[in-house]
């Protein structure tokens, strides 16, 4: 029943078709957690986890694009834990894109609360809050009025004639998510049957803000809204597994739909498989990006880190002048398991929930 209804779901999203990509995006998104939503803040196994992810986008363009993640979160156990808990989490981002070096910089803290809601299944929910700085470099930047006829050409050393342009302005930003997760398994020798999936959603951009770098009329800052979901779908006695994951987003008239699909294969022995799950994996997969890229990724899990490595191969528009070189990306996580009582939360075999 369960595996019906994430497969129902997954399809409904499928059926979103087009995509214009947001300013910042990991194709890894789930190895971003507390920026993909709030209330994934504190779902994993264990009592904290670090994650890392960077990423280079069109390297064959002069001044390509790079976005850096850092984030951090724990567990705050308490006495009645087993049913609920809560978690805090800090995120850190950077963007810097161009010859401008216009740069988006993020700091963020959230909190969440999950409440097992059933046997296997938890109900999340979680809040964020943050500062956000833009900033701008104009002196690589040439304008109408450094056109110089005699060179011919443009003259950097000339006043560019724009009186009110600013180079940086910040705002704060507030969202909120929730997710639902479930897990079942059945071990039989080396061979686990399982289903595991947490399906979410969140808002951002709660508080409305219109600002631009110039002072004559400010942007919009529309609210973003994300859908999102993954699942680990055991194949019946054997060690594989199939992870379906999928992401729809929409801010403004902008829209970006990742979906695809990994194999992974556990490696389960006597010697290595414990209750804390610290069995090395590996997972070959793809994602999709509708409309822009197709993103082959590899993952390999072992004894509690997590690396993953993935390349955007670009096929939209774009290619043109990308060369068909899209972006490629790292993600790098960690995750301390503490006791074994901690073993005992949502998604606790998504190593890189």
């Amino acid at each position: 029943m369960n595996k019906r209804i994430f497969f129902l779901i997954l399809l409904i999203f499928t059926k979103l078709l087009f995509v214009n990509a947001q300013d910042f995006h990991f194709s890894q998104f789930y190895d971003a957690p507390i920026l993909l939503n709030p209330a994934l803040t504190g779902s994993f196994s264990g009592a904290q986890r670090a994650n890392i992810s960077f990423r280079n986008q069109w390297a064959k363009i002069i001044n390509p694009y790079e976005t850096y993640s850092v984030s951090f979160d724990s567990r705050l156990s308490g006495k009645h834990s087993r049913n609920g808990y809560l978690s805090v989490g800090i995120a850190f981002m950077k963007d810097k894109a161009g010859k401008s070096d216009l740069a988006t910089t993020q700091g963020l803290v959230s909190l969440s609360f999950h409440q097992r809601v059933q046997k296997d299944g938890y109900l999340s929910g979680g809040l964020q809050g943050g500062m956000t700085q833009k900033t701008i470099n104009y002196t690589n930047l040439a304008w109408d009025n450094q056109y110089d006829p005699n060179i011919p050409g443009f003259d950097l050393a000339l006043p560019n004639g724009e009186a009110y342009l600013s180079d940086n302005f910040s705002y704060t930003d507030v969202s909120a998510g929730v997710v639902y997760s479930y897990e079942s398994s059945e071990r039989a020798g080396d061979a686990i049957d399982r289903l595991n999936f947490n399906l979410g959603a969140a808002y951002y951009n709660f508080v409305k803000t219109d600002k631009s770098f110039t002072v004559l009329y400010n942007n919009p800052m529309y609210p973003r809204l994300v859908f999102h979901g993954k699942g680990i779908l055991g194949i019946h006695r054997t060690s594989l597994y199939l992870v379906p994951v999928f992401m729809f987003q929409k801010q403004g008239p902008h829209r970006e739909i990742v979906l695809g699909t990994g194999l992974k294969k556990e490696l389960i022995g006597k010697a290595n498989f414990t209750g804390l799950n610290r069995a090395p994996a590996f997972t070959l997969g793809y994602l999709v990006r509708t409309g822009d890229a197709f993103i082959p990724y590899i993952s390999i899990d072992i004894a509690g880190f997590s690396l993953g490595i993935s390349y955007d191969a670009n096929f939209s528009d774009l290619k043109k002048a990308s060369k068909r070189v899209g972006g490629f990306e790292i993600s790098l996580a960690y995750i301390n398991l503490g006791s074994k009582g901690n073993n005992n939360l949502p998604g606790r075999n998504y190593r890189r929930n």
